[in-house]
C-alpha cells in the first residue's frame, strides 16, 4: 500500500469482503476525499466480479480499465469525424498514437485512467453540440452529468466545462 492506487484498492476489497468499512484507512480517506469515487466505483466492480464468479480481482480490474482506455480512444476519434470530417479520421487515430504510453496505465485503475473516458466522452457531447449533431438538449445533458461525476473523481476535468464556457 505504498501508492493510493493500494490503499482504495484494499480498502474496497475489504469492503467487499467483511461488509464494513476498515477502519485503519479512516485518516487516508479524511485527507484525500477526492478519492471516495473511485472507492465506491471498485466496490460496485468487485461485487460484481464476485457475481460473477471472477477470483482474480486485480486481472478483471485491469481488463476493465484497458477497456476504458479503448473507449476513451474511441471518443476521441468520434470527436475528430464530428469536429473536422471523417477523412480526418486518421488525425484521431494519430492522437490516441501519441498518446500510446498512457495505455500503460492500463494496469494501474486509479483516477487518472478512470477519469479519461469522463473527459474524451464529455468533449465529444459538447462537439456535438457545437456542430449541431443530434439533439441539442441530450448532447449538452450528457456534457454536464459526464463532466459533473469526471470532475467528482479528477477535478482537472472541469478544465473542459471551463473551455465550454469560453467558447460559448
Amino acid at each position: 500500500e505504498s501508492w493510493d492506487m493500494g490503499v482504495v484498492f484494499n480498502a474496497a476489497q475489504y469492503y467487499v469482503t467483511n461488509g464494513t468499512f476498515d477502519m485503519g484507512k479512516y485518516d487516508y480517506f479524511l485527507w484525500f476525499p477526492n478519492n471516495s469515487p473511485l472507492y465506491n466505483i471498485f466496490i460496485f466492480l468487485f461485487r460484481i466480479f464476485a457475481a460473477l464468479g471472477i477470483t482474480n480481482v486485480q486481472l478483471a480490474l485491469n481488463i476493465f480499465n484497458a477497456g476504458l482506455l479503448l473507449a476513451s480512444a474511441w471518443f476521441i476519434e468520434k470527436t475528430v469525424q464530428v469536429a473536422v470530417g471523417r477523412e480526418y479520421t486518421g488525425v484521431g487515430v494519430m492522437m490516441c498514437v501519441v498518446l500510446c504510453p498512457f495505455s500503460l496505465y492500463a494496469v494501474l485503475a486509479y483516477t487518472d485512467t478512470f477519469s479519461m473516458i469522463f473527459l474524451s466522452a464529455a468533449l465529444y457531447f459538447y462537439v456535438c453540440t457545437v456542430k449541431g449533431k443530434g439533439n441539442r438538449f441530450i448532447n449538452l445533458v450528457m456534457f454536464s452529468l459526464l463532466v459533473a461525476f469526471g470532475a467528482s473523481m479528477k477535478v482537472s476535468v472541469l478544465v473542459l466545462a471551463i473551455a465550454a464556457l469560453i467558447d460559448i
